[in-house]
């Protein structure tokens, strides 16, 4: 007794042009802008959440992409010469104030969210 398969490949075509759509430089663009846009919904809490004496540790703060090579990133935080003392302390009497890291996780869920949102929206434009 022989046994017959037949398989058919309709459609094929369109599944790969879906398929290679989500993939090469689209799709690092639209992780790009997704993971900028998520960095930038941390700016303004951060900027609360930042001790003020001169108000310059604020105003550093901010959102820029990482060079990583070829993988899209994002980050956040003030550029000042001496945010490290701010935020890690130092043996002379400053006390850490992780403001960065607490703002990070406060807000994560939204940060999420926006990345979500923005990755979505940027691959249904593809």
């Amino acid at each position: 007794m022989a046994l017959t398969i037949t398989v058919t490949t309709q459609g094929l075509d369109k599944l790969q042009l879906k398929l290679d759509r989500y993939h090469g430089p689209k799709l690092d663009r639209a992780l790009g802008k997704a993971t900028i846009g998520a960095a930038r919904t941390l700016v303004g809490p951060m900027k609360a959440a930042a001790p003020s004496r001169s108000g310059a540790l604020r105003k550093s703060i901010k959102a820029t992409r990482a060079t990583r090579g070829d993988k899209p990133g994002a980050v956040v935080g003030p550029r000042i010469w001496y945010r490290h003392f701010v935020i890690g302390g130092t043996r002379r009497g400053v006390r850490p104030n992780p403001f960065v890291s607490r703002t990070a996780q406060a807000h994560a869920g939204t940060t999420t969210r926006t990345f979500i949102t923005i990755l979505h929206d940027e691959l249904q434009r593809g």
